[in-house]
């Protein structure tokens, strides 16, 4: 990895085993002191050290200020990819229909990342969700989760897996028929319905990578659920880290449209801005989206 050019390891692999590789000759000062050096110049050109440079000296104010959360809010637009629009599903407006739902794990997802602030929400603001951006626009939004993250029986796994938990893999329990029934129903009962489904860090973060890149069988269970319930074409929110794949999505004839928001971070208001045209969604996928039969030709996952 040093000879490689690898100048800054993200994770623990280094610190774990350079003074043993550096003892046993498998590598040397020559090779890890090229590397500190390209560190230090990159840092250096950040002003991390003394004097304090610009980014230092910014106060909290600006950060918290009214224009910096729209450029954040914006930075959510610019990025969400429309995988999908069928027959113009997309935008919705809030004219034609009274009541909306939101069924998914990640409707209620606050963090959608392992990069934050600790416990502090920023600004002394709460972190945003999927359902909130949707009530910026309808009055009335019904939600379920109707199935966890993973496979388990409808409760989410903690987002802090470093912290209070472990990755999806220790998840073996079935997904609850009853829960994902009772959100088809929902979805009924609304005139627009929309899913929110894909992962959180505890589905794979530093350290534990996801071990599959398909949905869990608890939010394929449950879209097939609240598509064979409604009769309008259903919109479908993608939040995840992991390149999922959507094959069966994407084919699903009443899944009207499929916005992939990623990883939005707090300003996740800005999806509600795409999804009912005050935004034109413009962003690209920064990831290449294989399918599972694909990755099951690979040996990554059994290693």
């Amino acid at each position: 990895m040093l000879r490689a050019g690898t100048d800054n390891d993200c994770g623990t692999f280094v610190t774990e085993h350079a003074a043993s590789a550096l003892n046993q000759s498998v590598i040397t000062l020559a090779d890890i002191e090229p590397r500190l050096r390209m560190m230090f110049r990159v840092r250096m050109r950040l002003t991390h050290f003394d004097p304090p440079g610009p980014l230092q000296t910014i106060p909290i104010s600006v950060i918290c200020s009214t224009d910096a959360q729209a450029l954040a809010r914006d930075s959510v637009t610019d990025a969400v990819a429309l995988l999908k629009n069928d027959n113009m599903t997309l935008p919705l407006s809030a004219a034609d229909f009274s009541t909306l739902a939101i069924i998914g794990p990640t409707a209620m997802l606050s963090r959608q990342s392992n990069y934050y602030a600790g416990p502090r929400t920023p600004c002394g603001m709460r972190f945003s969700t999927l359902v909130d951006a949707m009530k910026q626009h309808v009055s009335k939004v019904l939600v379920a989760n109707g199935t966890s993250i993973c496979d388990g029986s409808g409760s989410v796994v903690p987002y802090e897996p470093h912290v209070n938990g472990s990755c999806c893999a220790s998840v073996s329990a079935p997904p609850n028929k009853t829960e994902i029934s009772a959100a088809g129903s929902m979805a009924k009962r609304a005139d627009i319905a929309g899913m929110a489904i894909g992962t959180n860090v505890a589905t794979a973060c530093e350290g534990n990578d996801a071990k599959s890149v398909s949905l869990s069988d608890g939010q394929r269970a449950l879209v097939k659920a609240v598509t064979d319930a409604v009769a309008k074409p259903v919109v479908v929110v993608t939040m995840t880290g992991v390149p999922l794949d959507i094959s069966d999505l994407l084919a699903n004839d009443k899944i009207g449209a499929i916005v992939h928001a990623g990883v939005p971070g707090v300003q996740t208001l800005g999806i509600g801005d795409i999804i009912f045209g005050l935004k034109s969604p413009a962003g690209r996928t920064v990831q290449t989206q294989y399918t599972q039969s694909f990755a099951d030709q690979l040996s990554i996952f059994d290693m």
